[in-house]
Order: C-alpha cells, then sequence, then structure tokens
C-alpha cells in the first residue's frame, strides 16, 4: 500500500492499482487503474516507498509496475494498457530479472 500526499490530503493507493508512475513537469503523475494521482514529490521520492521486486525505475521520470508489461525491448516498455514507456538504454537483465 502506497500513501502520496496530495496537497495536504492523503490517498491510499494498493500496489497492483498503480500501472507506471511519470514526471511531467513539476508534478508527478500516478496511473492507476481508477485514474490519475498527482503529486509534487520527485519520482525517486515516489520509488523509495515501492516495492522494488514489483516495480522498476526504467527512466529519470518513469517508473513501471513490472505486473502491467506486455511487452519490452531495449528502448521501450509496452503496457497491456498500450501504453509504450521509453527505458534508458541498460541491459534487458535489470528487467528480466523481476519480469
Amino acid at each position: 500500500v502506497y500513501h502520496p500526499s496530495v496537497q495536504k490530503n492523503e490517498i491510499v493507493l494498493e500496489e497492483g492499482e498503480i500501472s507506471f508512475i511519470e514526471r511531467d513537469k513539476r508534478v508527478t503523475r500516478i496511473h492507476t487503474e481508477q485514474g490519475d494521482v498527482i503529486t509534487t514529490m520527485k519520482v525517486s521520492e515516489v520509488y523509495t516507498h515501492l516495492d522494488h521486486t514489483r516495480f522498476v525505475l526504467c527512466h529519470n521520470s518513469f517508473i513501471v509496475n513490472l505486473e502491467k508489461i506486455r511487452i519490452f525491448n531495449r528502448s521501450e516498455i509496452t503496457l497491456r494498457s498500450g501504453e509504450v514507456i521509453p527505458i534508458e538504454p541498460l541491459p534487458l537483465e535489470k528487467y528480466e530479472r523481476n519480469f
């Protein structure tokens, strides 16, 4: 369970509900099955609160729930929802060990 602070309110999210998280300008958008949650926390800060066997920091602006991945290669991850996430050019083993 993850509790992002959202403008002085606290929202409780089940990690399984989170598809991916992205930083867009000065906000971090947490994409869930029920819609998006916006927080001002940095992606790296959000990542410290997540289960690292379930989530991967695949780019300095993106965190992906490994359970939501449909396809991945050296340049991008495609989620089951069809969304495409860019990844840093790192060895695939970083992702394969958790996928």
